[in-house]
């Protein structure tokens, strides 16, 4: 954003005259010592303004120590360049007294004349009669306090400004504040502090409380939106709004909070989000048809390519959508959840990104998109394409060397416990216990050190590997879920007598061409004929 948050209060309060303090407005004397004194004797008096009548006002470098506004309809020029081309010079000179050259139209002056005590419909009149004045580049003031209004509409030509300190206060059904127009594009508009508040909240269909419509390079910053069906509708109505940077603070207790959309002639696209508080206060206990922020994207139009950054959805429970996204290669980074429901990646999104967040589970994201890339606290997933089968959630490729490695894995104190390298050789670093590659739940190829039985849990089918070798490297799990179960499949020894108890399970015996096999280790009796 640019420099807007730092002009002082423009409202109706006495302001100094240059003209009072010795400045000609001839274009041709040098004004700069008695603009100078004027602007110091604002500060001494504490008034905000710096009046210039019509003239052309020559000066130099000017310098403050407190912030002021230079208003008026004069024109200030240095070495003969007017001050719509010499304003970066003259801005850079006192940017640290923060001093704003703009010319501004403020709604509370004459002729306009609007006023926190004057009807929605004298308002609305006023503000509007003000905005059909500015010309590029120009900016509106809205000064403190609360305006009623019904139907504002900001409209007016490229580069325009609108700077609220005051907030717009919505009365009626309908649009309170309309940005922008259907009927064409506009360009590099600078919104600062927007606040718009339903006088009370108020859900009745078609209540909006502001309406952002086919803006292209613009700065938005908004710092309320309160009580609305929709409270922030931003939408690409027969054309597009695109590449514009919108800013949020508190957008709560609106059915819909925040809304991206566009019509079958429209398009929404390459926006990018920052911040804001979206949500419900614990006045809202039926969230039938709550959303606060939805990425619409019907058949026909255009919505890809948004990015959200670090959005807070909070609620007082009871929320099931925190997020609905629809767009093609839409980005939701570093979002928060705080009692919000989850965030729903809708059918016909795909190509979208999820990047992790306070919040923000496995168990709190619905994804029914296609390709979608989806990263929370716990999981890392994507999902393929409805008709490819060889579509993987994650590739990765050592193009110097096969034996390279790929992955590798290090403990809490630095030292690698294993890799896989490029020709899918994975190496361990050390023995572990009890290595399970499992096939299905606790059903695999276990390791152990010694006998199985007792010390690994498994179920039936599962085989395990003895590291001590010793005549009793290869068991199998046969009975049972627990630990116990497990069978000698390969024995070193052979014994051509069975007297005698068996010294373990599976030790097998030749007595006489007749295979046996100890079953216990309790008596002679575990000794079993193999039959075929």
């Amino acid at each position: 954003m640019d420099n807007l948050n730092r002009v002082k209060r423009m409202a109706d309060l006495p302001f100094v005259n240059v003209k009072h303090y010795g400045a000609t407005g001839d274009g041709v004397t040098d004004d700069t010592a008695a603009v100078q004194k004027a602007i110091d004797k604002a500060i001494e008096l504490d008034i905000q303004e710096v009046m210039f009548p019509s003239g052309d006002y020559k000066v130099g470098t000017l310098s403050s120590t407190d912030k002021v506004i230079l208003t008026g309809n004069g024109e200030i020029i240095s070495a003969g360049v007017y001050k719509t081309e010499n304003l970066g010079k003259i801005a850079q000179q006192l940017s640290e007294t923060e001093l704003n050259l703009t010319q501004w139209i403020s709604i509370i002056n004459p002729p306009f004349n609007a006023s926190t005590s004057k009807t929605a419909a004298e308002n609305t009149t006023a503000i509007n009669n003000a905005i059909a004045t500015l010309s590029a580049g120009q900016g509106l003031i809205i000064p403190y306090g609360d305006f009623k209004v019904n139907a504002v509409v900001f409209n007016p030509p490229d580069d325009c400004k609108l700077l609220c300190y005051g907030r717009l206060i919505g009365e009626s059904n309908g649009i309170t504040l309309t940005i922008g127009s259907a009927a064409s594009q506009r360009r590099r508009y600078k919104i600062d502090d927007l606040r718009v508040k339903s006088l009370t909240r108020d859900w009745a269909a078609g209540r909006i409380g502001i309406k952002l419509i086919n803006l292209n390079e613009a700065d938005v910053d908004i710092k309320e939106a309160y009580g609305f069906e929709q409270n922030v509708v931003i939408a690409g109505e027969g054309g597009g709004n695109v590449h514009n940077e919108y800013h949020f603070k508190y957008i709560y207790d609106g059915k819909i909070c925040l809304k991206i959309t566009a019509d079958t002639t429209g398009w929404a696209n390459e926006n990018m989000f920052f911040g804001g508080r979206f949500g419900y206060t614990s006045a809202i206990t039926d969230f039938t048809g709550c959303i606060p922020i939805l990425e619409e994207a019907g058949t026909g139009s255009v919505v890809n390519n948004n990015k959200f950054y670090s959005p807070s959805v909070e609620s007082a429970g009871g929320l099931t959508k925190a997020m609905s996204i629809s767009g093609l290669y839409t980005r939701v980074i570093h979002p928060r959840l705080e009692q919000a429901g989850s965030i729903h990646f809708e059918a016909v999104s795909s190509y979208c990104t999820l990047e992790p967040g306070r919040g923000v589970l496995s168990t709190t994201v619905v994804d029914n998109g296609i390709k979608n890339k989806i990263e929370t606290r716990d999981t890392l997933k994507r999902k393929g394409s409805l008709s490819s089968t060889d579509e993987a959630i994650h590739t990765v490729q050592n193009v110097s060397n096969n034996t390279y490695k790929n992955y590798r894995s290090l403990d809490i104190a630095g030292a690698e416990t294993y890799y896989v390298n490029g020709q899918g050789d994975g190496y361990f670093a050390r023995d572990l216990q009890a290595l399970k590659f499992l096939i299905r739940t606790n059903r695999g190829i276990f390791y152990s050190v010694g006998s199985p039985e007792g010390s690994i849990t498994a179920s039936p089918g599962s085989i395990c590997l003895n590291g001590n070798g010793a005549g009793q490297s290869i068991w199998t799990k046969e009975t049972g879920t627990g630990n116990t179960g497990c069978v000698l499949m390969r024995s070193y020894e052979t014994l051509t007598s069975i007297a005698g108890t068996p010294a373990y399970v599976g030790q097998t015996a030749v007595v006489g061409g007749i295979g046996y096999m100890a079953t216990g280790t309790s008596s002679t009796a575990d000794w079993k004929q193999i039959t075929a």
